[in-house]
């Protein structure tokens, strides 16, 4: 591995990790808890019979949002409300 610029080291030298890159065993996991507290803290209640689903009810309409492996899909009847999500 080369070090990062703006890092010096000796030439010939070479940098020794001491864990895995941004620890991406984890990574997926994490980020469905930072996705999950904000949909909570947004009003959002999650489905009991499919975790990925969460479900918003709004004076206008509903917003339904399903996460999946590496993105979501919203859908909705509430146009006001898929724009404050975004």
């Amino acid at each position: 591995m080369q070090p990062l610029s703006g890092v010096s080291a000796p030439l010939g030298h070479v940098c020794r990790l001491r864990r895995a890159l941004y620890d991406l065993k984890l990574a997926p996991r994490a980020w469905y808890e930072r996705v999950l507290q904000f949909l909570l803290s947004a009003g959002y209640t999650q489905s009991m019979a499919e975790y990925a689903m969460f479900r918003r009810t709004t004076p206008h309409g509903i917003v339904l949002l399903i996460l999946y492996v590496d993105g979501m899909i919203i859908t909705k009847s509430d146009p006001v409300a898929i724009a404050s999500l975004k």
